[in-house]
């Protein structure tokens, strides 16, 4: 009987050496898998279509880029742990680089390597997380786009992006408001967007043409719809995270992607834009 146990404690060495090999194939797969991901997207936006429009000199019309894929484009708060971010710079420069900064204790979004499905993002925290970023938008600009990558867990997802007064001001902002298995709405008005999901990551090119917005999600035109009037930008407060309204609303998910043109985008360029969103981020 002696040796039996023996023999019994021995199969149980043997499986739990196993077992931890597994957990240890596994964790080395699932880094594989996330660096593979990575190094995909990062091919994929070093020829991205973005890059011809902002390259073209007649139009120079792309006033910011933020990605988050570029580690670089980043300051972390040194002595740290919790990747807390000061700075986030623009990729691209239109008369200088736009820099969004935070440098409030506590309000600092937060660099995550992995939090978008196994891609890089920023994480806002609902609650106060934000950047303000000086104006990218030009006082006056009545036609412009966005494009933006995301991802929540939340249906009252907040506000990703904010020019101008705040939120319900649609006469004097812009504000990128994605309330998901509703609407993503510019100003409180805008496009319907039923089609959005939580806890998957999303990409979506809104074009504002006047008072007249067009929506197109995961590749998809959705709906069109207008603000009631064209915008005239009173000020020149612009954030990431959040509106600027004297009790701010703030996002509360990952942002792996801001892109913002002070233009109309033509029909080829907005398939050439969710084409490039939806490849470089895998969404189906």
């Amino acid at each position: 009987m002696k040796n039996r146990a023996a023999f019994n404690l021995v199969e149980l060495s043997i499986v739990i050496t196993v077992f931890s090999l597994l957990l240890i194939a596994i964790g080395s797969g699932t880094k594989l898998i996330r660096q593979a991901k990575v190094k995909s997207a990062e091919r994929i936006t070093d020829t991205s279509p973005v890059w011809e429009i902002v390259n073209d000199e007649l139009e120079r019309s792309v006033v910011a880029w933020f990605d988050a894929l570029d580690r670089d484009s980043m300051d972390l708060l040194s002595g740290t742990t919790t990747n807390e971010i000061t700075n986030w710079r623009s990729k691209v420069n239109v008369g200088k680089y736009f820099t969004a900064t935070q440098s409030t204790t506590d309000e600092y979004p937060k660099y995550s390597r992995d939090g978008m499905d196994n891609f890089p993002a920023v994480l806002f925290d609902g609650t106060d997380d934000s950047f303000t970023v000086p104006t990218p938008l030009r006082t006056g600009d009545t036609t412009v786009s966005f494009a933006v990558a995301f991802y929540s867990t939340s249906t009252d997802a907040g506000v990703i992006f904010n020019q101008g007064a705040s939120t319900t001001a649609a006469a004097t902002s812009y504000s990128l408001a994605p309330d998901l298995e509703t609407s993503f709405l510019v100003n409180d008005a805008g496009a319907d967007a039923a089609n959005l999901s939580t806890n998957r990551i999303h990409a979506v090119v809104l074009t504002v043409d006047g008072d007249d917005v067009s929506a197109y999600v995961n590749n998809e035109a959705v709906d069109t719809g207008t603000l009631g009037t064209s915008v005239v930008l009173a000020n020149d407060v612009a954030t990431i995270g959040s509106d600027s309204a004297a009790s701010p609303v703030y996002f509360n998910g990952y942002l792996g992607e801001l892109i913002i043109f002070d233009k109309v985008l033509t029909s080829s360029e907005v398939t050439l834009m969710t084409e490039y969103l939806t490849t470089k981020y895998r969404i189906k």
